[in-house]
């Protein structure tokens, strides 16, 4: 999943894509945990050593459900990620 998840990143970096609108990737039909794929996408975007940390001018993440926001939302509010 990760790997999926960082090629799209790397595709939209070699375009030149400083903007993107990304979404809960999976958790919805397919079933993926909404807290692994909220951690893979901060990893890779806002870890201490991510990949793609300064890659992106600006990232937001377009996700339907209260309970698949407030996931993300405690996923990038803690510190133990930057």
């Amino acid at each position: 999943m990760k790997e999926r998840m960082g090629r799209i990143l790397f595709l939209m970096e070699q375009q030149g894509a400083k903007n993107l609108v990304l979404g809960s990737f999976g958790t919805g039909v397919f079933r993926n945990s909404v807290k692994m794929v909220a951690g893979i996408w901060a990893d890779l975007l806002t870890g201490k050593d991510a990949r793609y940390r300064s890659s992106f001018d600006r990232v937001v993440f377009a996700i339907l459900g209260t309970s698949t926001f407030t996931t993300f939302k405690k996923t990038y509010e803690n510190p133990a990620r930057s």
